[in-house]
């Protein structure tokens, strides 16, 4: 009998492989809104957007999170282990994928050489009219790499960490500049520039948004980065 996936993580890493081999671009654990859902793998190529989620099981829970994101995928699927036996469930539950145009895969444990198998026993729909840009614009480098798609410790990257760090960056490109030309310069997450702005100057008063500080100049601040104190060691 083949060994079992022994974690989501396990299962997520050979489907990235898999994406990977195909040229397909893969990021992990992508959450596109401060308060939204997560998706365990974006996969991006040519244009096309396709969001798999990944489960040990076929249920209608990871059905369910896969079908949230048939309006803002072309493709969408599901991931789970390979299963040994037929089953009318398991059937059925095929009939309620293709029913939504969401994909399935299949995977076995990698064998003695190495080797997985892949097994797309649903194929997912091409969704012409996806509207793609909100996955998009909140793809970045770090979501690559940060975490692993598919752990249960919640690690993602944050759309607040990516506009932390489009913030130091800013500043460490333009000291001085006001709150206006951040705004112009970082694409945040926040829903206004009002939002931004206020939001902003609290967490770096309070110390949450590091390495940048604030000067006052009249009603307005503007913004630098903070400079290390350097400690001299005692011989």
């Amino acid at each position: 009998m083949r060994e079992k996936f022994k974690s989501e993580t396990e299962l997520a890493e050979q489907v990235i492989k898999y994406l990977k081999d195909m040229k397909w671009e893969v990021y992990q654990e992508v959450q596109i809104s401060s308060y939204g859902s997560i998706a365990d793998i974006v996969a991006v190529q040519n244009g096309l957007v396709w969001i798999i989620e990944c489960k040990l099981s076929l249920s209608l829970d990871v059905i369910g999170q896969a079908e949230c994101w048939t309006p803002h995928a072309n493709y969408t699927s599901v991931a789970v282990p390979g299963s040994l036996k037929d089953s009318k469930g398991r059937d059925f539950a095929y009939k309620i994928l293709k029913q939504y145009g969401i994909g399935c895969f299949e995977i076995s444990h990698p064998n003695s050489y190495g080797y997985p198998c892949y097994l797309q026993k649903v194929q997912p729909k091409l969704n012409r009219t996806a509207i793609t840009a909100l996955i998009k614009r909140n793809l970045c480098e770090e979501q690559k790499t940060w975490a692993k798609a598919g752990n249960s410790k919640g690690n993602r990257y944050t759309p607040f960490q990516d506009t932390t760090r489009q913030i130091i960056r800013a500043v460490a490109n333009k000291p001085g500049m006001t709150f206006k030309e951040l705004m112009n310069e970082i694409n945040h997450h926040y829903s206004s520039d009002t939002c931004a702005r206020s939001s902003i100057l609290q967490w770096i008063h309070r110390g949450i948004i590091k390495g940048v500080r604030l000067k006052r100049k009249g009603k307005n601040y503007t913004l630098y980065l903070k400079k290390e104190k350097c400690k001299r060691k005692n011989k």
